[in-house]
């Protein structure tokens, strides 16, 4: 996300990047439990692998079929 001007930064904690995979979006739609387990780990439980496809396309202004990378991490300290 950016930031509007004269908006700060607000720290969350220190990460440790574990994995960092480049994958087509519509991964998440292959295997349910996949696209489940990812929505949960981005912030949006409850939510299936089509729905968060549909929202990021959307918003991002791209494809399904779109490469995207992958970040998972790991809180190491929290603020």
């Amino acid at each position: 996300m950016g930031l509007r001007p004269g908006e700060q930064i607000q720290r969350l904690g220190q990460i440790r990047v574990v994995d960092v995979t480049f994958e087509s979006l519509d991964t998440m739609l292959q295997s349910s439990g996949y696209g489940r387990g990812e929505c949960e780990m981005e912030g949006f439980p409850g939510m299936t692998g089509k729905e968060f496809v549909e929202m990021f396309a959307g918003h991002m202004k791209c494809s399904p079929e779109t490469e995207v990378t992958r970040i998972e991490f790991e809180y190491v300290k929290p603020v």
